[in-house]
């Protein structure tokens, strides 16, 4: 071992910044004969004091050291390259694969040098990462890995860790947002860190943790809050968790006179109403509701699917409350009005408001409408053996599938087959997180995180072409088979488009935000891009010339776009699960659906006359385009269904998130769309029946208004879209 004396006139030469290059060596060169773990430690914190040209030299002299077994002298590598930015030290561990002796070092260099997959190696989760990144990273640190994230695309990560950094308000709603479009991962990296913070009394996550479980229905940050015993301080969120949760003793305990239910449920967003309302129906307790309007007595009713009206329509029977009924049949959807007074009639009740002849018509007029009821039915159930997927794309035709999955692979299927014909995997370091088959041109285009887009054939899996262009993750892809063109966006907030598949740069255009989802419109030559921020634009895909935004006035981000094979027809889905239905070429809207339980996610037929949405209950409506009518409802096997995709024989296909499918059969809905003057457009071609019931319910009801005075009329708002257009 060397002199304390020798090292420390070492240490006195390496402090020197403008050090002789032959002094330097000479010094090195003792430190590495000394070999102990003094001389590698002065190894290693010269980088404080050296410059940059000077440090090749010093990763030279650890390599040799490391080359002898030295793990000190590896660390220190580590450490120059990760405290340093020393490229010659991240070049002599990517060369000689010199692991270092904690994973914490592991972790974060496989971050700043972008190798994401041995990154998800050995910290899957990124809970290391954000240990370091929340508790031993300076500011210079912060600011690489900052950097290196968003070049990898770990924007939510990076979200995540500087929100609960910062534990503002604002950061808080963030994470709450991004919380459903977060992978498994990433939710329990949010989870565990709310935890971490939980344990330390920090009040702020606890609160967290509560709206996670009310508002996103996480079931996770529930088992989080009973294991720490933890609850929010505001009584509110109490009671809302115990009831979400069931906690019926508790609930009682604090809130006996049902005064903070009533308050929170009030102000609280439709969807978290919905299920409060649903727990409230199936455990007998809705006496907290106390005094309420008919509007939100209507409100729920419109919730329940046909066997659940049915069980209540029974209860108002055995308790003669008749005028309840007329309730239902006046305000409720048409569908359930339907299936009230067909009930009815079975047992044999005529409404005391009703003329015996005007009951008879209007019952010959609900059977005639039972007869054009759509329905849905699993025709068939199977595995694709690709999961856990992250995304998924159909191809213009419906005929073929692309999958992304956890892995960074991606995998296509034929439909109807459902039949997995070509998988590819992703360039080392990288993974794919959108793919768009064409299956006209034998060939898919796959979205790496880095921006790229990697042009393959499907027939045998060549790699074609690698387009560089975007900055930033692709999360939109588009092709338009007449002019064979791919368009693009993502966010870097750039549309752009390329010739497919050469991959030759058409031109490009930029919104005011993160662009999320995009959709074309073949017939009316429109491009329609959805943003972070809530707008729809307009682009004519010819040159990508802008048209101007659509009317919407919802600042949630757009996660969804679709149109019709016609063009006529365009479908949006916020976060919050708002959907409008819109013409694109004139920009105008054409209908709204108001009632946003979560929705997971939506396909609209190829004829652009039905939507189905799939629900977090895995329930399934089939509504009208655009006049939203309810017209089927079918709660599907709960097996964490997540995406939904329409077919070309009017068929739906429902994937979950680890590769079950279901193919359901859907019954056509044979109406068109006309306009019916300059300002709005109606349905027409429904079966007679339905206009002429809706025609006699809606004079029954102002009827009913007038007379009993107890109703809010019904002339505008929530219930016009289920009485409009039918």
């Amino acid at each position: 071992m060397g002199q304390p004396d020798e090292l420390n006139k070492i240490a006195g030469l390496l402090k020197k910044d403008n050090l002789d290059r032959f002094l330097l060596r000479g010094a090195l060169f003792s430190l590495v004969l000394d070999g102990s773990p003094e001389a590698v430690e002065l190894l290693k914190t010269c980088s404080h004091t050296l410059q940059q040209e000077n440090l090749s030299e010093v990763a030279a002299a650890l390599s040799w050291l490391a080359h002898q077994g030295n793990q000190a002298a590896v660390d220190a590598l580590y450490y120059h390259a990760i405290h340093a930015a020393s490229p010659s030290a991240a070049r002599m561990i990517q060369t000689f694969s010199y692991p270092a002796s904690n994973l914490a070092d592991r972790a974060v260099f496989a971050l700043l040098y972008s190798d994401l997959q041995a990154l998800r190696e050995i910290d899957p989760s990124l809970v290391i990462l954000s240990e370091v990144y929340q508790t031993r990273a300076d500011s210079g640190l912060k600011e690489r890995m900052r950097t290196a994230a968003r070049r990898l695309g770990l924007t939510t990560w990076l979200l995540i860790v500087e929100s609960l950094e910062r534990g503002a308000e604002e950061d808080a709603d963030r994470i709450l947002n991004a919380f459903p479009a977060m992978n498994p991962a990433e939710q329990e990296l949010t989870r565990n860190w709310l935890m971490k913070l939980a344990r330390e009394q920090n009040q702020a996550a606890v609160s967290l943790l509560a709206r996670l479980f009310i508002v996103q229905a996480d079931p996770g940050a529930f088992t989080l809050m009973e294991e720490l015993s933890a609850l929010p301080q505001e009584d509110s969120l109490k009671a809302a968790v115990f009831f979400l949760a069931e906690k019926w003793s508790a609930l009682d305990a604090l809130d006996f006179d049902h005064r903070l239910i009533r308050s929170f449920y009030y102000s609280a967003a439709p969807s978290v109403q919905q299920r409060i309302l649903r727990i409230a129906r199936s455990s007998g307790r809705l006496d907290w509701m106390g005094e309420r309007s008919s509007s939100r007595q209507i409100r729920w009713l419109t919730d329940m699917d046909d066997a659940s009206l049915a069980e209540f329509i029974d209860r108002l029977i055995e308790n003669h409350q008749p005028q309840e009924i007329q309730k239902i049949i006046l305000h409720a959807s048409l569908r359930q009005a339907v299936l009230t007074i067909l009930q009815l009639n079975r047992a044999g009740i005529l409404l005391e408001e009703f003329e015996q002849e005007e009951w008879r018509q209007q019952v010959q007029l609900a059977e005639a409408c039972a007869l054009n009821l759509p329905g849905l039915t699993v025709s068939k159930k199977g595995r694709l053996h690709v999961g856990p997927i992250s995304t998924a794309l159909q191809d213009p035709e419906n005929t073929v599938l692309a999958l992304c999955m956890d892995d960074g692979s991606a995998a296509v299927v034929h439909l109807p087959e459902m039949v997995e014909v070509r998988r590819f995997d992703a360039p080392s370091g990288s993974r794919y997180f959108a793919a768009l088959p064409v299956q006209g041109e034998d060939a898919a285009a796959l979205a790496c995180i880095d921006g790229s887009i990697k042009i393959a054939r499907l027939s045998d899996g060549r790699m074609l072409k690698s387009i560089q262009g975007h900055t930033g993750l692709v999360k939109g892809l588009g092709y338009e088979p007449q002019s064979r063109l791919l368009y693009t966006a993502g966010f870097d907030r750039s549309l752009r488009c390329w010739s497919f598949p050469e991959g030759l740069a058409r031109g490009g255009v930029y919104a005011d935000a993160e662009i999320l989802s995009l959709t074309l419109s073949a017939s009316s030559g429109i491009a329609l891009t959805g943003s972070a921020n809530g707008k729809i634009s307009r682009w004519r895909t010819n040159d990508l010339t802008p048209l101007g935004d659509l009317p919407s006035n919802d600042p949630d981000a757009v996660l969804s776009l679709s149109t019709s094979k016609d063009g006529k027809i365009a479908v949006s889905m916020h976060r919050q699960g708002k959907i409008s239905f819109w013409n694109p070429g004139s920009g105008r809207q054409l209908g709204m659906l108001t009632e946003t339980r979560a929705v997971k996610s939506a396909a609209l037929m190829p004829d652009g006359k039905t939507l189905y949405i799939l629900r977090d209950d895995n329930r399934l409506d089939g509504v009208s385009v655009p006049g939203g009518q309810l017209l089927t409802s079918a709660l599907i096997d709960k097996d964490r269904l997540q995406f939904l995709f329409s077919q070309v024989d009017q068929h739906l296909m429902a994937l979950s998130v680890s590769g079950e499918y279901q193919i359901l059969e859907t019954a056509a809905v044979t109406f068109t769309l006309k306009p019916a003057g300059a300002v709005a457009q109606r349905i027409e071609g429904l079966p007679d029946c339905w206009k002429q019931l809706s025609d006699r319910i809606n004079r029954q009801r102002l009827r009913f208004d007038i007379e009993i005075g107890d109703h809010t009329p019904v002339s505008s708002g929530e219930f016009d879209i289920f009485l409009e257009g039918v």
